[in-house]
C-alpha cells in the first residue's frame, strides 16, 4: 500500500538497484535504484518527475511526514526538494553531495543526513530547503565501508533518530543535538523498527549488528 515504515521498489536492496517499480502505480519502469521511506500518502505521479530520469540509478529519495514535500539526491549530484510532487525541483542549500536525506516522522518540518565520511549530522527545519550542521561529533565512516552505516527515524516520535555505524549504535531523542551510545551494541549495520510489542510504548527495534559479543 502507498504507506508503511519502508517502501522499497521490486528487485531492488535497501539502498537501491535495478529496473524497479513502485507500488501502486506511483512509479514505473524507471530503470535506476531508488529509495522511497515514510508516507506517501499523496500519490507521486510519474509524469510529474520525468526530470529525475537518467540522472543516475544512484538516487535516493525520501518523503515528509505528511506527505507534501520530497527530497532526493541523485548519484554524483547534490540535494533537491520539491513541494509540487515533483513538477518542480530546488537545490537544498547546505546539504551537499552523495548523501542520503530521512525526514522525521513527525514533524514534515525536518529531514536530516548523515554525513558517514566527516561524521556529522545534518537538520533540515524548512522542509529540506537548506541543512545545517546540528552534530559534527558523530563517528565517521570511510566510504568504502559507508554501506555498513544506516539512519532511520522513528514513527510517533519527533526527534528521534538511531544511528548503526561499524562500532556500535546511538540514538538521539532531541533531532540529533546530542546522540547517546547504546552500551551492549558492539557493531551496528542496519536499524529498523515494528510494531512495539505488548505493553510497550516504543516501537520494537530490529538490528543487523552484533550485541553482547
Amino acid at each position: 500500500q502507498n504507506e508503511g515504515h519502508f517502501i522499497y521498489p521490486f528487485g531492488s536492496s535497501p539502498d537501491g538497484g535495478f529496473e524497479n517499480e513502485i507500488l501502486n502505480n506511483n512509479l514505473h519502469n524507471n530503470k535506476f535504484g531508488i529509495l522511497l521511506e515514510g508516507s506517501i500518502e499523496n500519490t507521486i505521479n510519474k509524469n510529474n518527475i520525468t526530470n529525475l530520469k537518467n540522472n543516475s540509478w544512484a538516487i535516493k529519495l525520501n518523503v515528509s511526514s505528511n506527505g507534501n514535500t520530497i527530497v532526493w539526491c541523485p548519484g554524483g549530484s547534490t540535494m533537491h526538494y520539491s513541494s509540487d510532487n515533483g513538477l518542480n525541483w530546488q537545490a537544498s542549500a547546505g546539504a551537499g553531495s552523495n548523501l542520503k536525506p530521512v525526514s522525521d516522522r513527525v514533524n514534515a518540518l525536518k529531514f536530516y543526513i548523515y554525513d558517514a565520511l566527516n561524521g556529522r549530522l545534518l537538520i533540515s527545519t524548512d522542509r529540506g530547503a537548506s541543512f545545517t550542521v546540528t552534530n559534527s561529533g558523530l563517528p565517521s565512516v570511510p566510504d568504502w565501508q559507508s554501506g555498513d552505516a544506516s539512519i532511520r527515524t522513528v514513527y510517533g516520535r519527533e526527534g528521534h533518530i538511531w544511528l548503526a555505524v561499524p562500532g556500535g549504535l546511538y540514538r538521539s531523542v532531541n533531532s540529533g543535538a546530542d546522540f547517546g551510545k547504546i552500551s551492549n551494541v558492539e557493531d551496528g549495520g542496519r536499524v529498523g523498527f515494528g510494531r512495539a510489542l505488548p505493553g510497550n510504548d516504543y516501537p520494537a527495534i530490529y538490528l543487523s549488528g552484533k550485541v553482547n559479543g
